[in-house]
């Protein structure tokens, strides 16, 4: 045994991009070698030992990477340590569940300029495809797969660009919400959430759903946003909000926070650490003391986790 991190991803944890290109996880989906095939044409067949696979990277910092595969670290043959998945209860009373990354579209109607979404400029290797298939093709391939895999459940988290407005989106929520799986959906919530969400699959078929909160974008309307948050907790729907800690909108945090807390919905706040127009925040310390304590104010999970890997070693 090599020393080192490994991991379940490509067992129990991939990420599918919107040409159907299946990864074994979120952090090397611009690898051409961590492709494990594409679902749309191949009979996939996964690993059969479960925490084989040793990152390439040494590193996992991603949460949807760290909170969904289990890890191992081993030197000179010996375990050194061992991760969990943080939830296990949608996992339980199945007999191979998996955890599923799915971005059904590249596309988005906002223009976030803090956006990493996808492109060809940026990644060459990403094909120039996009909604190229249909729900009903996504479905044909997604039973195909798990047939072919003995999977009967899991999680299946969707996102994208932004998933509400891929053309079918309700028939994959009724369709994985048949099969098992508790949805974990992110979107800015702009479309239709009634005919997409609601009228789809019931509350209990979703995990969460995490509206994201883009204040600064241009087509952001604050109003509609507000009003289908509390649709979706009306018909109670396991809604949460994520606001992006971008530099730009932090100060708008406590506001919406507040709102948040008045209707009893959970408010998260994602800190961006980088370079950002020109101004470097390499940690949260190196933000202007107002700003720091607003990140430190809303984002206790995440500052508090302790699940990342860099070089091959847990840090946190």
């Amino acid at each position: 045994m090599k020393n080192g991190l490994y991991c379940s991803a490509g067992y129990n944890w991939f990420s599918i991009g919107s040409e159907g290109r299946v990864s074994t996880c979120n952090a090397l989906i611009y690898r051409a070698d961590s492709y494990l095939g594409n679902i749309i044409y191949d009979d996939i067949k996964l690993r059969s030992d479960e925490i084989g696979f040793r990152c390439p990277n040494q590193e996992c910092l991603q949460v949807c990477d760290r909170h969904w595969a289990r890890k191992k670290v081993y030197k000179n043959d010996v375990e050194l340590d061992y991760q969990e998945i943080i939830n296990l209860e949608p996992y339980s009373s199945k007999k191979r569940a998996v955890s599923i990354l799915f971005a059904p579209t590249w596309k988005c109607n906002y223009s976030c300029k803090y956006c990493t979404l996808p492109t060809k400029e940026t990644y060459p290797d990403i094909p120039d495809v996009c909604d190229q298939f249909t729900a009903e093709q996504w479905i044909e391939a997604f039973s195909r797969f798990f047939d072919t895999n003995g999977i009967d459940g899991g999680i299946w988290h969707t996102n994208g660009g932004e998933p509400l407005y891929y053309n079918g989106i309700e028939k994959l929520f009724t369709f994985f919400s048949q099969k098992n799986f508790k949805i974990a959906l992110t979107s800015n919530i702009s479309a239709d959430v009634f005919k997409k969400i609601v009228m789809a699959a019931p509350p209990e078929s979703f995990g969460t759903i995490n509206c994201s909160l883009h204040p600064t974008d241009k087509n952001f309307r604050w109003e509609l946003y507000k009003s289908r948050v509390e649709l979706l907790k009306s018909f109670n729907y396991p809604v949460s909000v994520n606001f992006v800690g971008h530099p730009d909108q932090l100060m708008l945090a406590s506001m919406y926070a507040d709102w948040c807390k008045s209707i009893e919905v959970n408010f998260a706040l994602i800190p961006m650490v980088g370079t950002f127009d020109g101004i470097n925040f390499p940690t949260v310390e190196h933000y202007p003391t107002p700003l720091k304590n607003i990140i430190k104010k809303y984002s206790n999970d995440s500052l508090s986790d302790v699940n990342k890997f860099i070089q091959g070693e847990r840090v946190g």
